[in-house]
């Protein structure tokens, strides 16, 4: 069974065509309010989003001194 097809050579068909991305245009840009009205929401009510982070200070403060570390030994040599 084929699927209908729309002439795009015609003007009925062009029309058909503007008319559905317009309505596609249009719900992406809904989509795109509503998500950042809810992250706004959610940032006004103290949540933030994204994935928790690993690294605490104890590590970073680590990691620091190691790479301030290995820079002085590039230095020596």
């Amino acid at each position: 069974m084929r699927s209908p097809s729309v002439d795009t050579t015609s003007a009925d068909g062009r029309l058909f065509f503007q008319i559905i991305a317009a309505m596609a245009e249009f719900e992406r840009s809904l989509i795109k309010d509503r998500t950042r009205a809810g992250l706004e929401a959610a940032k006004a009510q103290g949540r933030t989003g994204g994935r928790p982070s690993v690294v605490d200070e104890d590590v970073l403060t680590v990691a620091r001194a190691r790479k301030a570390k290995g820079r002085e030994r590039q230095h020596h040599r």
